[in-house]
């Protein structure tokens, strides 16, 4: 795709809101890894525990900045139409990521193969969940524009 291709997807609104999505990504894998090997090899919790523990503490804030940043949406939360969906994708991830992190510290006991296994299991997850915020829960209507 052509430089200005590019420039000109990011200038439109949808193309603002996926720049926004991979920077908050960035930070919340970067919030959360280092949560990770904080529980894990600071204080000496088992990878998955360490795993769930880091979610836990990342959910709530990745939500809300979710929210708000990515998708400028303020007001009143729906509990069936926004709070379930991303913490239902969350619950996916939590799994996945939990399941991961599991095997590779009975396999690797090493904080490197908790954290990628970690990172593995959520890059499944990510595309399915900037989707589904984007296209469902979230959903705005572009004006369509004629030539």
């Amino acid at each position: 795709m052509p430089a200005a291709a590019l420039t000109d997807l990011i200038r439109t609104p949808s193309g603002r809101r996926f720049v926004r999505y991979c920077s908050l990504s960035a930070f919340n894998v970067l919030f959360g890894q280092a949560l990770l090997i904080f529980f894990h090899s600071g204080l000496g919790m088992a990878g998955w525990l360490a795993n769930l523990s880091a979610i836990i503490v990342g959910t709530g804030p990745a939500y809300l900045i979710s929210r708000r940043w990515v998708w400028e949406k303020t007001g009143k939360h729906s509990l069936s139409g926004e709070v379930l969906p991303f913490w239902a994708l969350n619950g996916l991830g939590t799994v996945l990521s939990t399941l991961f992190v599991g095997i590779a510290d009975v396999l690797w006991s090493s904080a490197l193969a908790v954290s990628a296994a970690s990172i593995s299991a959520w890059f499944l997850v990510w595309v399915l969940k900037y989707f589904t915020m984007d296209r469902v829960v979230f959903r705005t209507r572009e004006p369509v524009v004629t030539a």
